[in-house]
């Protein structure tokens, strides 16, 4: 799995992209379409899981006059899964355990740990994997970042998207994240929900006509910059400067 580093540059000296304000950066991991829940004993009851908000993955803060100059993050393609408890104002800590996913394998819960098969396809190579619950109780489920560099060695698996409860005997299926998005927030932490007003108003990735239009994880390369700077009028921008191997 190759890494990516992504670099956020806070210029103080120029005179036409000067970030004037203190600012909170939250970036979030998302997939392109929502997770599908099935019930393992009965093949045909699948349906769409429900959407959820997502989790901050990194929080940069520039507190002005003392804000550093950049704010480097790492980003590894590889990811996992573990059950997690929330705590107050929404933060998710992951569990005791996780485990490694990839496309085609099928990843079991018992309640202490995980384990992984394949899944069965006879036609060609699936894109998707499953997430199976045999903990013979409801689990909360995340997908997870994998980032030994940033915790325990015995947990490195930061939560970056909630796919919320699944029953016991019963399956997610969905892919890795596809999408990096950045927000502005105020007293957010690593790991905790989204308000829907920061998600629907806050978003700093846009098109042209100012709708979200998140960056796609796949075509940044291994070293990306960004610049976060002030607009006459006060509005915060975060524009992509290099985007190199």
């Amino acid at each position: 799995m190759s890494s990516k580093t992504l670099t956020f540059y806070n210029s103080i000296s120029n005179a036409t992209k000067r970030l004037r304000t203190p600012v909170q950066i939250v970036l979030t991991l998302s997939l392109d379409k929502p997770a599908k829940y099935r019930n393992s004993k009965e093949p045909h009851d699948e349906r769409t899981a429900e959407p959820q908000l997502p989790i901050a993955w990194q929080v940069l803060q520039f507190d002005l006059p003392n804000a550093p100059r950049n704010v480097s993050v790492d980003y590894s393609e590889e990811f996992g899964v573990t059950e997690v408890v929330s705590e107050i104002k929404g933060v998710y800590q992951p569990g005791l355990s996780g485990l490694g996913v990839e496309a085609g394998k099928l990843v079991k819960y018992s309640g202490q740990a995980w384990s992984s098969d394949t899944l069965y396809n006879p036609g060609p190579p699936l894109k998707h994997f499953a997430i199976q619950n045999n903990a013979g109780n409801v689990a909360e489920i995340a997908l997870c970042c994998y980032s030994p560099r940033e915790q325990d060695e015995s947990q490195p698996y930061i939560p970056v998207v909630f796919l919320g409860p699944l029953d016991d005997g019963c399956e997610f299926r969905c892919t890795t994240p596809v999408f990096l998005q950045a927000y502005l927030a105020v007293n957010h932490k690593r790991g905790q929900r989204l308000a829907q007003s920061v998600v629907e108003q806050n978003f700093l990735f846009k098109d042209s006509t100012g709708k979200p239009e998140p960056k796609v994880l796949a075509n940044l390369k291994r070293n990306c910059a960004f610049q976060v700077y002030s607009l006459p009028n006060g509005e915060i921008m975060l524009e992509m400067t290099t985007n190199r191997d």
